[in-house]
Parts: structure tokens; sequence; C-alpha cells
């Protein structure tokens, strides 16, 4: 037997590679180590005085924050219980070298292969996120939809301004629907408050955001649809004779938003979110509930009043409201119902993808149209329709009398 002095660990590896086919080799190496699955060697039991002078077995550690274990419970189990063998990791290393497998794709195989074993790391780990990371591809993806949603709102919003003295908008009363817009884009906005990390501003901010903005645009839709009902429909004549201006529709607006801000100032001060890395969660659902009942109360209303006042074209596009509460509706029961059979998908796509689809509807069965006859229908011809639209809605109920003014629909003392 020859001695060799080596002088690092890639010429043990050559002088190993190239002379193991061609006479046997003793040398010192540890454990694990790609060569060990490359190669098949084995190990020699070396007398105990000698083994005893061996570099002893290093013991691994696992080592984080303090206080990681109470900002993320769920992250912090998972590496106190991740640990696979020495074998398995010599034979990913091997595959490595021997078949130039990638990291990934050999961590990938083992993943796949393992499942039963690895099922115990995340057993007790919460897998329904309701925020996703900055850099991940549905962040972006989220980003980018809202952003789009939010800038076609915008647009409407300056066509509403540009054309809001033509008399079919000043009939439909475009205020209501442009401040409706403006909720829509402030509820559309909580997309981007479930970006990154779950943290108490951030859960409080995603309350707030889609609370007021729900309130806002609905609320718009709601008082706009009950001023009309009032008017044509309503068989009180106290109430026919009682107007409702946008500065009455503003303080009932107010109203709704204060019910909704003591909701939430109420949830925060009493059952604050209970906050992991990527988890938002209520400690009680009491509030929980009680935000979500006052939403539906104001979407029923809605769809009510949307429907009340169908036959009524000009003033209170009844279908459009109703159409696109309905669809609201059956957009959210299909959130609902992805959150509970695909559980990370599914907070994903309600939160990023499902709040600001639900302002898309709305613009797209009432504000797209209805901006669309403004632009192609001549203003002499608009006060025509708006004149026959009056006959018509008031033939079968008796009216005192009513005018259009830049308000929109009210009572007046002529006979117009």
């Amino acid at each position: 037997m020859t001695n060799d002095y080596i002088g690092s660990e890639e010429e043990l590896l050559d002088k190993v590679r190239g002379s193991y086919d061609e006479e046997p080799m003793l040398f010192y190496f540890w454990s694990p180590h790609g060569l060990l699955g490359e190669l098949e060697l084995a190990r020699i039991s070396l007398p105990p005085d000698v083994e005893d002078k061996m570099y002893p077995a290093e013991i691994l550690r696992k080592v984080y924050w303090h206080e990681f274990r109470t900002y993320s419970p769920s992250a912090a189990f998972l590496i106190d219980t991740f640990s696979y063998s020495t074998a398995d990791q010599i034979e990913m290393l091997g595959k490595i070298e021997k078949l130039g497998m990638t990291p990934e794709e050999v961590a990938c195989e083992w993943v796949q292969n393992n499942r039963v074993y690895w099922q115990n790391w995340i057993e007790e780990m919460e897998n329904t996120p309701d925020f996703v990371p900055n850099d991940s591809a549905a962040g972006i993806i989220i980003v980018i939809w809202t952003a789009c949603i939010q800038a076609l709102a915008v647009v409407i919003l300056a066509l509403y301004l540009y054309k809001r003295k033509h008399p079919l908008l000043v009939a439909t009363a475009c205020h209501p629907s442009m401040l409706s817009l403006i909720g829509g884009i402030v509820m559309s906005a909580v997309s981007y408050w479930m970006i990154g990390e779950a943290r108490v501003v951030n859960c409080a901010g995603a309350t707030v955001m889609s609370g007021l903005g729900y309130v806002i645009m609905m609320g718009s839709l709601v008082l706009k649809e009950y001023r009309v009902f009032k008017l044509f429909l309503s068989d009180s004549k106290k109430l026919k004779m009682k107007p409702m201006k946008d500065t009455h529709l503003a303080l009932h607006l107010a109203l709704f938003l204060s019910i909704e801000i003591s909701i939430i100032v109420l949830w925060l001060a009493v059952s604050p979110f209970d906050t992991t890395y990527l988890h938002c969660r209520p400690t009680d659902g009491t509030f929980y509930s009680l935000f979500i009942f006052f939403k539906g109360i104001i979407l029923l209303a809605c769809i009510y009043l949307g429907y009340k006042t169908r036959h009524i074209d000009f003033f209170a596009e009844g279908w459009n409201v109703t159409i696109a509460s309905v669809v609201g509706s059956l957009v959210g029961i299909v959130a609902i119902i992805l959150i509970f059979t695909l559980p990370v998908l599914g907070v994903v796509l309600t939160i990023g993808i499902g709040t600001p689809l639900f302002h898309l509807i709305f613009m797209c069965c009432i504000d797209i149209p209805k901006l669309w006859k403004a632009f192609h229908t001549t203003e002499a011809k608009a006060r025509e329709q708006v004149s026959s639209s009056i006959i018509s809605a008031t033939a079968s109920k008796s009216v005192s009398s009513l005018s259009v003014n830049k308000s929109g629909l009210s009572t007046g003392t002529s006979d117009k």
C-alpha cells in the first residue's frame, strides 16, 4: 500500500473517481456526501482506539428568531418537525452528481415519493392563506388585475363628468352612479392589502377598505333605486311629496357608513385579529357575521328595489341593477364554494380576483351601457325619450307633478 497526500477535496474526488475501476483505495471521508451516492463504496470499521481519534459526529441544530413561534406558529411547527434520513440525503446528492439532476428536481421527486413521510410536517398547519407573498405569481396577477379594473372605473368616472349635462345622465342621476364607482374603486383596493405578510394593520386595512367601499358602492345604488321607487311606485302621497335630492341621498349614505364604521370599530376593539405569516383570522366570529349580514341586507335591498323599478327605463335602470346584483351574488356563492373546496386557491380567488370582478360586473351592467346610450343619443332625442318615459311610468300611478333637473328626479310645482 502506498500513501498519497491529497491537498484538497476536489483532488481527492478526482483521484477516487479516476481509480475506482482500476485499484482499491482506502481514504478518509465524511458523510453525507454526493460521492457516496455516486459510487458504491464500503465503510471500513477501524479499531476502537483509532475510532476514538476520528472527528466526532456533528449535531445539526435548528435555530430561529426567539419570537418566531409567536409570530408564525405554523411555520415554526414545520421547521420543528422537518427531518429526513442520512440515507435519503446521500441518495439525492448522488442523483445530482451521477445523473446531473438539479436540486429542485431531486427535491420534487423526493416529495412526490414520500408524501406519507412529510405529511406529518404540515398536518397541523392551516392551508388557507389569506395573504399571498409580494413576489409570487399570484400576487403579481392580483395587482395587475385590480389595477386594470380600477383604471377602467377611473375612465368611466371621467366620461360621466364629461357627459354629465346630457339629458339621459341627468334623468338617471349620474351623481349616485359616480359615487358608486368611487366606492367600487375603494372596495377593489382590498386586493392590495392582501399582498404581503398578515400584519394587524393589513388585516384591519383590508376590513376597512372592503367594508366602506362596499357600502358606498351598493348603498348609492340602493338609495338611487329607492328615490325612483318613492316617486313612481309608492302608494303614499306623503312620500311622493317629499323629494329625495342628492343631498338627502348623501345623508342617508352617511347613515349607512356610520353603521358600517360602528361595526368595524367594535370588531377591532373587542375582537382583534389573530395574525400569523399568511393568515388573518378574527378571534371571535360574532362581529364578522354581523359585518357580512349588513352587506347581505344591502345587496337584497338592491335586488328588490331594482326589480320593483325594472319598467321605469330611463330613471331607475332596474333591470341593469337587478342583473348586476344577482350575478354578483352568484360570484359570492361560487367564491364561498371555492374556499371550502380549494382552500389555498379559493381565498386567493375570492379576495384578489373576486372583489374586483364584483365591481367589474356592475360597471358592465350599469355604467357602460348607460354611457354608450349617452354617446349615441342626441340631446334632443334624449329629452323626448325622457318625457315619454315619464308619461309611461306615471300612467298607472297618480303623481302630483314631476320635473327633471340637474340633481335627477324630484317633485316640483309644474305639470311638465
